[in-house]
């Protein structure tokens, strides 16, 4: 039997923010195929898992160089953690909220009203976003007449459209995305 071995896939490995630990790495899938006499079939599949990603135990050296990603990944982890701005809402029920700022993923309208979307919550609020842009106005871009982002959780541009990190994708207007996209950058 003939075997060959095929390296197909490359992805990022990134930990969760409440994890204790922080680990990003590139890995790599191998896949070994076999021709049987049904043709080409996968007989092993490695993901490669290098040293360096391993936590360091006490009486280990730790490296003392930081990757782009990770340096990226670390500086929004402590801009996130040390800001105590805040955005103040009303939701539907007449209660005053007071929310991180940074844990702001988007706001959009919603006729004269808004829902404030974070990672883990959907907030129905009776502020208009004429309003909220106010609170958030050199942290934020208004990315439509509709969306208020907040940069930090944007994991794409591309022509008329933003994708957030929960995959949410929102427009952009063709005449203003030169402009927008400049904004999203200096922010």
């Amino acid at each position: 039997m003939e075997k060959s071995r095929d390296i197909r896939g490359k992805y990022l490995v990134t930990t969760d923010p409440e994890e204790k630990f922080f680990l990003s790495a590139q890995q790599r899938c191998t896949f070994v195929w076999e021709n049987t006499g049904n043709g080409l079939q996968i007989s092993h599949i490695h993901i490669s898992n290098p040293i360096g990603e391993l936590k360091i135990a006490e009486d280990e050296a730790f490296p003392d160089t930081m990757g782009k990603m990770a340096s990226h990944y670390m500086k929004e982890e402590i801009l996130r953690l040390t800001s105590d701005r805040k955005l103040s809402v009303c939701d539907v029920n007449g209660s005053l909220m007071f929310l991180q700022l940074s844990d702001v993923m988007f706001i959009s309208a919603l006729g004269k009203e808004t829902v404030v979307r974070t990672l883990t919550d959907c907030i129905f609020a009776k502020n208009s976003i004429k309003e909220l842009a106010q609170q958030t106005q050199d942290c934020f871009v208004m990315t439509h007449r509709s969306y208020l982002v907040n940069p930090q959780y944007i994991t794409a541009i591309r022509r008329y459209a933003i994708t957030m990190r929960d995959g949410t994708e929102l427009p952009v207007p063709r005449k203003k995305y030169d402009e927008i996209r400049r904004q999203i950058l200096s922010v």
